[in-house]
């Protein structure tokens, strides 16, 4: 699915607000792409056993929604993992830790950003 000039700019708007605010310690790349059998991934870059990078890759076939949501869900993983991740620091999927990041994620582009991209227009419906 193709984003309009808004979302887009929406997009950039919330990647930016995600990296200034919610840093893990590590550079995060974001792509969108198609992905076969999940809606999102996130992926941590190893380098002599320590991570050097987080990419977090959003299906461009999901809908508008659906990749705003994904992108919350993997930044969540990935300020769980933060820099001190190593190859043999424990995977955990969707913990207490996940969810307290995600919660805190979530109310600050709610909270603090939505009067912003309010003011910005850019929350109109498509």
């Amino acid at each position: 699915m193709r984003l309009s000039k808004r979302q887009k700019r929406f997009w950039q708007y919330m990647i930016h607000q995600l990296k200034k605010n919610f840093s893990p310690g590590v550079p995060v790349e974001v792509r969108t792409r198609p992905i076969k059998g999940v809606y999102a991934d996130c992926l941590g870059v190893m380098k002599l056993g320590r991570m050097v990078k987080i990419i977090i890759t959003i299906g461009s076939t999901n809908v508008w929604k659906v990749k705003q949501d994904c992108l919350i869900h993997e930044w969540a993983h990935a300020m769980e993992w933060e820099a001190n991740w190593t190859d043999d620091s424990p995977k955990r999927e969707h913990g207490a830790t996940w969810g307290v990041w995600y919660a805190q994620i979530y109310e600050h582009l709610m909270d603090k950003c939505w009067p912003d991209m309010k003011e910005r227009g850019l929350l109109r419906q498509d």
